[in-house]
């Protein structure tokens, strides 16, 4: 009588268990280091990505293995339709820095070693081995809300495009085309950025002509120098983005898979001083020195330098650009 007794008031008195997620509820909070040490924050893709959250149980296990391999082989397809991918599991930032560099990870591998934000989305797992994360997944939307999950979810295989987790990614639409996404800018800004998205398209479309036309013919001129000196100045110039074209295919690639428009930055000459430009390079700083009046110095900051294996555009393209007519043209650039 006295055990049921005991049994009864601790029943009563227990802290009331956490509602389980469902869909439509907001995805709960979280910051937890990834596999460089960086936190990342989960509300802070709010309003800008949807976001896949994908609990795994282990580094380098076998299934885990093989599921990673899948994403890292079908990434793209998730990048193009605005989405981040972080996985979680409860492995350290050093395990996950093996995990990442072993399986060319382009995504964040997140550490949750105390497995709390594992609880706090229901897939915390006891083990006498070990607790670990379930596999699952959780896909939230750019207003932070979850619009499908699986705590049981299978290790994906073959073509993401047949699972259901790629299914309620594709209901989320994919991003805005950038050029629309700019033409409520200010001018300078506006036209800052449309340089960059017009040199970026050249590059992916490997069209070779287009990119030469953006070419200031400044760019290769120097005083006194015969103009076939310049042209053939203006040639290597263009020659170094077309080998780059030559040896990988990137007209796979689309706009939106590699360019940060929100990250990118325009700047005239009065404002492109060392402190407008901390966040940024040495470079951007010595081309910032360059600027001559009427010019414009534009960061451009790329989504992912590499996708899969293939080396798109450099982390920053700075460019310093001129009016010419009624066009900016690219008057000096590096990458």
């Amino acid at each position: 009588m006295r055990a049921l007794l005991a049994t009864v008031l601790t029943l009563a008195f227990a802290a009331p268990a956490l509602a389980e997620i469902a869909v439509g509820d907001p995805a709960p909070d979280f910051t937890l280091k990834d596999q460089d040490g960086k936190d990342v924050k989960l509300s802070s893709f709010k309003g800008q990505k949807n976001v896949v959250v994908a609990f795994y149980p282990k580094d380098f296990s076998a299934g885990c293995t093989n599921q990673m391999k899948c994403l890292v082989r079908e990434i793209r397809k998730f990048t193009l339709r605005d989405t981040a991918l972080l996985a979680i599991s409860a492995d350290g930032v050093e395990s996950h820095a093996r995990f990442a560099t072993t399986l060319g990870v382009p995504f964040r591998l997140l550490a949750d070693t105390d497995l709390a934000v594992a609880k706090l989305y229901d897939v915390f797992t006891p083990s006498a081995a070990g607790a670990f994360a379930a596999r699952s997944a959780f896909v939230v939307d750019k207003e932070g809300k979850v619009r499908w999950l699986d705590r049981n979810l299978k290790v994906p295989v073959g073509n993401i495009e047949s699972t259901e987790l790629y299914a309620a990614v594709a209901k989320l639409g994919g991003r805005t085309d950038p050029i629309a996404a700019i033409a409520e800018l200010p001018a300078p800004e506006r036209d800052g950025k449309t340089a960059f998205i017009q040199f970026a398209r050249a590059l992916l479309d490997e069209d070779m002509i287009a990119l030469e036309a953006l070419i200031d013919p400044e760019a290769c001129a120097r005083p006194g120098e015969a103009m076939q000196m310049q042209r053939d100045r203006r040639k290597a110039l263009v020659d170094r983005y077309r080998a780059l074209a030559d040896k990988q295919d990137l007209k796979s690639l689309k706009l939106g898979d590699v360019i940060d428009l929100s990250a990118s930055r325009v700047l005239a000459k009065d404002a492109a001083t060392p402190a407008g430009l901390t966040a940024f390079g040495a470079e951007a700083r010595e081309m910032a020195a360059r600027l001559a009046d009427g010019e414009m110095l534009v960061i451009g900051r790329t989504t992912a330098p590499k996708l899969g294996d293939v080396q798109v555009l450099a982390r920053d393209v700075v460019m310093r650009i001129r009016r010419r007519g009624t066009a900016w043209t690219i008057v000096e650039i590096i990458s």
